[in-house]
């Protein structure tokens, strides 16, 4: 149809050189870019390390790349550098082992999101970080619903899609009643649902081993929900035990991805949390330019999709293709075009 074919003219004019500042007022604002993973499928990592290659090489031509820190000083003091640029991955996948040396190599700072429940079940088990760990195998639990009977006053628990939200409520309500139980509860889970996510997540030890290269970090919560509907119970959590589990096994994090990212996904109540934890920033997925107007605690990014691309596409969402395509959506709608 009209619209979907609008897709990729909306990529190729948005990265053609000639319509640069049209898509990306490279004055005084901020390109955010957000990855997710580099390789992709069956596809060999000596291919997809040629394509990030270029990825980077036009970036450190094109913008003047910031790391975290400097973006959040600029903004401090009211004032952007030209053409600014922030490159960030959420979800600290482990893909990044195998990518960080070519952002070294080119000066492209990298910023990880870690979501600190997913990096707590990749590491050794210990006792500071077991309730993150617990809750976040309980939000991803896939196994059967399940009941659970834990301590001396035999209190139950439910295991199951449907009672997520309300069992989780109830570990933190009560999580001094819980506390000496966790370990045990985790191996109940164990034994019905098996293995987790931890394969595929960075551990503490590896996102300190990027620190030490360079690498800096925000935080993603620690399981991965959507904030504006949580308890006000589970929202607290979310945000303050992912900032102190940060701070604390890598470095001081005053910067913030919502996940998902998108409309619905934040609001008053999650804003008012992230200031009082002491976040400064906070990033969204919805495509857009940052200026010195933007909310620090709405500002938007270019997601890439997780599949190989080329080097034409790559320029043209992040020169704004997005955008450019969101506008023509909006002016093509049915509704719009039945007026």
């Amino acid at each position: 149809d009209s619209v979907s074919n609008l897709t990729g003219l909306a990529y190729a004019i948005a990265g053609n050189s000639l319509a640069q500042r049209m898509f990306s007022p490279f004055e005084k604002t901020l390109t955010t870019v957000l990855y997710h993973r580099f390789f992709f499928g069956d596809e060999a990592k000596s291919h997809a390390r040629e394509r990030l290659r270029r990825q980077l090489d036009w970036l450190r031509r094109t913008y003047s790349p910031l790391t975290l820190d400097q973006y959040q000083q600029a903004i401090a003091v009211g004032e952007l550098p030209p053409r600014s640029l922030l490159v960030t991955a959420d979800d600290a996948m482990v893909d990044l082992l195998e990518v960080h040396d070519e952002f070294r190599e080119f000066a492209v700072p990298l910023t990880v999101y870690v979501c600190a429940g997913w990096t707590a079940q990749a590491s050794e088990l210990e006792a500071d970080g077991l309730l993150a760990r617990v809750v976040t195998t309980i939000e991803w639990y896939a196994g059967p619903v399940t009941t659970l009977q834990v301590g001396s006053e035999s209190r139950v628990i439910l295991l199951g899609r449907a009672h997520r939200n309300s069992t989780i409520d109830q570990l933190l309500a009560s999580r001094e009643y819980y506390a000496p139980h966790l370990e045990e509860i985790l191996d109940r889970i164990r034994q019905t649902a098996g293995a987790t996510r931890a394969s595929t997540i960075c551990s503490w030890a590896e996102l300190e081993s990027l620190r030490e290269r360079g690498v800096q970090f925000g935080s993603h919560s620690v399981s991965h929900i959507r904030l504006a509907p949580a308890s006000d119970v589970r929202l607290n959590f979310e945000i303050t035990e992912a900032k102190r589990l940060i701070d604390r096994k890598i470095a001081q994090c005053s910067s913030f991805a919502y996940p998902f990212g998108i409309d619905g996904t934040c609001d008053e109540r999650t804003t008012t949390v992230l200031k009082a934890a002491g976040m400064t920033t906070a990033f969204m997925t919805n495509p857009g330019f940052a200026s010195k107007d933007t909310s620090y605690f709405h500002l938007p990014r270019f997601a890439l999709p997780e599949r190989h691309m080329t080097q034409a596409e790559y320029r043209g969402r992040v020169r704004g293709g997005g955008v450019a395509l969101r506008m023509l959506k909006n002016t093509l709608s049915p509704k719009r075009l039945s007026r």
